[in-house]
């Protein structure tokens, strides 16, 4: 809810040897975790292209793809949100699959 960053550890590979960097997190409180914020906020210049998916309960998360697009600076290619319960019943693997097909495709 604050935008807080936080401190990161180095990683093996810098997000810009990559042509897409695909990002994930946990929805608290609507927004990203602040280590997500962190990253897209320390390697926006670097991240060539994006796609977004998020892990939820129950609540609305209407902000949570529009802030990280704006923390990342850029429109994402695709954007995925699985809700908890989704993972057995196999609407997650639907989901996954059209959010592969729509990176393959260039973008929503």
């Amino acid at each position: 809810m604050k935008h807080k960053l936080t401190r990161l550890k180095k990683t093996g590979k810098a997000p810009d040897e990559y042509d897409l960097v695909v990002v994930g997190s946990p929805v608290w409180a609507g927004n990203p975790t602040p280590a997500v914020r962190t990253y897209l906020s320390e390697n926006h210049d670097k991240i060539k292209r994006a796609a977004f998916f998020c892990c939820k309960g129950g609540l609305p998360a209407k902000q949570f793809f529009p802030e990280m697009a704006k923390v990342c600076g850029q429109r994402p290619l695709a954007v995925m949100e699985i809700k908890r319960g989704e993972g057995p019943t196999g609407v997650a693997a639907h989901k996954m699959l059209r959010f592969a097909g729509e990176i393959q495709k260039g973008g929503i």
